[in-house]
């Protein structure tokens, strides 16, 4: 990731002191990255003056030596961004600097998670509605509202549907964005009602099975009401995935 650092700001937890550290670099003064410490001890990271429409990359560490992306961001149309990081309050001493993005890149924007082989990337949509980026692949999650819900997303490798009700599942939608050799992974109660075009590129499975692909691990886990029939026992799926570590 080719990223030049933009401000450095430090956050001690426990003495509520927060410092600014810029890093030199040729070009003029970076814009500065403020961190303001909320009730809950959320960390709000903010920053002004920046190239409007323009992709970030907020980074942290605890040491200084090993930097992790937190979150990838787009700068508003006035050139300003706002992340408030929620994990601030379960770590003795996090330091932030932004990390400006290629403008060759149109990376998709979202919280960051590390694994042995890379980045995931999660970009909520809507609703149940998410995508995940992961070594070269694009997992999409219960897809609907249409192609134009995820313009400038690539097309699905990995779709996941868990139930069958319409804000979690329609066809035209995972029709749309999936990849050509895209793969859907359905309950056997959404693959029954399936067309035999969407029947022949899914994998439907039951509560408590498993299945590899891509290497990804895929479990499918029992997801129903407690309380209510809205969302009976053995036709929907929730899913464990397993990668990277």
């Amino acid at each position: 990731m080719n990223t030049s650092p933009r401000s450095l700001v430090a956050a001690t937890l426990p003495l509520l002191v927060f410092a600014a550290v810029f890093v030199l670099r040729a070009d003029p003064a970076p814009d500065p990255l403020s961190t303001t410490r909320m009730a809950d001890g959320t960390a709000r990271l903010e920053a002004t003056a920046l190239a409007p429409n323009a992709y970030f990359r907020i980074e942290s560490t605890a040491d200084l030596q090993s930097w992790t992306t937190m979150v990838t961001l787009k700068s508003s149309a006035s050139g300003s961004l706002q992340h408030d990081d929620t994990g601030a309050p379960r770590s003795d001493r996090r330091f932030y600097r932004l990390a400006t993005v290629p403008a060759a890149e149109t990376p998709l924007t979202g919280d960051h998670l590390a694994t042995s082989t890379g980045d995931i990337v999660f970009h909520p949509v809507n609703h149940a509605s998410f995508v995940m980026q992961w070594n070269g692949l694009t997992i999409y999650s219960d897809p609907v509202g249409g192609a134009a819900a995820y313009t400038g997303i690539p097309p699905a490798d990995i779709i996941v549907v868990t139930h069958s009700h319409g804000d979690h599942y329609n066809s035209g939608t995972v029709s749309a964005i999936r990849a050509a050799s895209g793969r859907v992974f359905a309950p056997q109660a959404v693959y029954n009602g399936m067309s035999a075009t969407l029947k022949a590129v899914t994998t439907p499975l039951m509560n408590g099975t498993e299945t590899d692909y891509s290497g990804i691990h895929i479990a499918a886990v029992p997801a129903y009401n407690l309380t209510s029939s809205y969302h009976v026992m053995g036709t929907g799926n929730s899913y464990v995935l397993t990668l990277g570590g």
